[in-house]
């Protein structure tokens, strides 16, 4: 083959490869197919398999694999730079010695497995900026098809179930999971338009589908959703000031987790008015009776829990008396903390929290030297993380977008670390040997 053939090739190569990584960003947050199948009267639900979902996953996971194969001198060079993410995937295998469903543990830690390798492989291939720029592709389709869906398609766009009556939620399977990837996507084209500032046209795209994504954001009426935004919305200017003053923003930050820590400890009853102002119960629509019953049978298994994946199998397995007392089924404990304890217990917890408070001190440490405001996004991104599970559970999720965004991030936070510090380490030599 000629030059010129080989180029053309590779050129073919990374147009596959970057629609490649747009599906799998569109499967992850749960788009179209769900939806579709369950308004089909199919059955769908987070609980059972679906057999054409679980199809598009072996499609997107061959792929993988051959694109692995192509691209391996990459990917093998950075794959094990964030150990804790891996030592938390081999802490996950490792519980189905003890799992209350070794074949349900299994499974999903294959799935798991593929969710981890499929991030490490974006950033290994695009880097932080070709990665973002595969989630503003994700973004844009997925805002245009959620108002296409909402307005003209409404038996799939807008709920009907007697909850929600008239809530949109559009190409998803619920208002929650709109809220979810619209919190990321908003945060998304607000550090984008923040980064092209100085670029007319990519400054008004930026705008106008950061309003369209606010939109659908109130749209779903998702407040946790709602919440978290704003708290990400008012990390950009922590990471703005880490630039010029490290010592002040920290001030700021361990202040006001000082202030929320004081005000949740004294102010109960300011709270729970707020809780009703929002347009919620006290219980926030039932998860405090969700939780009070997780506790309970964590109580059960505390050091190492059930097994990954293994505790939620809805009216069968440990689950049942959680649904039984409640009278519906339950995929996740709406706590991500709560689920990972339940799940793989303490053990399981402290690695995650390990590897969240390095990403966080990483994502930091990063606003100092690099260039460019789009490495506010994995500071952003860990914020998001940290918050969302709070109401919502999202930790160790296999074939999610959330999952495989934040496997990309520790890929990418602890690269940039290690190469920061042999730079450091050079530089150091030098000045020895000039001595």
């Amino acid at each position: 083959m000629t030059y010129k053939e080989i180029k053309t090739v590779r050129n073919k190569f990374d147009i596959i490869g970057r629609i490649y990584g747009v599906l799998v960003f569109m499967a992850g947050t749960g788009a179209i197919i769900p939806v579709i199948r369950q308004q089909s009267g199919n059955g769908y639900n987070n609980i059972t398999t679906d057999s054409v979902m679980q199809n598009v996953w072996y499609v997107l996971y061959i792929l993988t694999i051959i694109f692995v194969i192509y691209k391996w001198k990459k990917f093998v060079k950075i794959i094990f730079s964030n150990k804790l993410i891996w030592f938390i995937f081999g802490f996950a295998t490792l519980s189905a010695i003890w799992s209350v469903s070794t074949g349900i543990t299994l499974r999903r830690c294959t799935a798991l497995f593929f969710t981890q390798i499929i991030g490490v492989y974006l950033y290994s291939e695009y880097k932080l900026e070709g990665v973002m720029d595969l989630l503003r592709w994700t973004s844009g389709i997925s805002i245009i098809l959620c108002f296409i869906f909402s307005i003209f398609l409404p038996v799939y766009g807008v709920h009907h179930d007697g909850v929600f009556d008239g809530v949109w939620r559009g190409i998803y399977l619920h208002k929650n999971t709109l809220g979810l990837n619209m919190a990321i996507f908003t945060s998304l084209w607000m550090i984008t338009l923040l980064d092209s500032i100085k670029n007319k046209n990519k400054s008004i795209l930026s705008f106008i589908f950061l309003i369209l994504a606010l939109t659908l954001l109130i749209k779903s009426q998702s407040k946790t959703s709602l919440c978290v935004f704003i708290i990400i919305l008012s990390s950009i200017p922590i990471c703005l000031v880490i630039r010029k003053n490290l010592s002040l923003a920290l001030g700021i930050f361990f202040s006001f987790i000082t202030f929320v820590g004081i005000f949740v400890y004294n102010g109960t009853s300011i709270i729970n008015e707020l809780i009703i102002s929002m347009g919620k119960d006290v219980t926030l629509s039932g998860r405090t009776n969700i939780w009070m019953l997780v506790t309970e049978a964590i109580k059960a298994k505390p050091l190492l829990g059930y097994g990954y994946g293994a505790f939620w199998q809805g009216d069968i397995g440990p689950s049942e008396f959680i649904s039984s007392l409640l009278d519906m089924p339950l995929d996740q404990a709406h706590n991500g903390y709560l689920n990972i304890t339940l799940e793989l217990g303490v053990v399981g917890l402290v690695i995650f929290l390990l590897s969240l408070l390095q990403n966080i001190f990483n994502s930091m440490r990063l606003q100092l030297y690099a260039k460019g405001y789009l490495v506010i996004f994995p500071l952003t991104f860990m914020m998001f993380l940290l918050i969302f599970n709070m109401s919502e559970s999202i930790i160790l999720s296999q074939n999610s977008t959330s999952w495989i965004i934040y496997s990309t991030l520790s890929t990418y936070l602890s690269y940039e670390s290690l190469q920061n510090k042999a730079e450091v380490n050079d530089e150091n030599r030098i000045q020895l040997n000039s001595c």
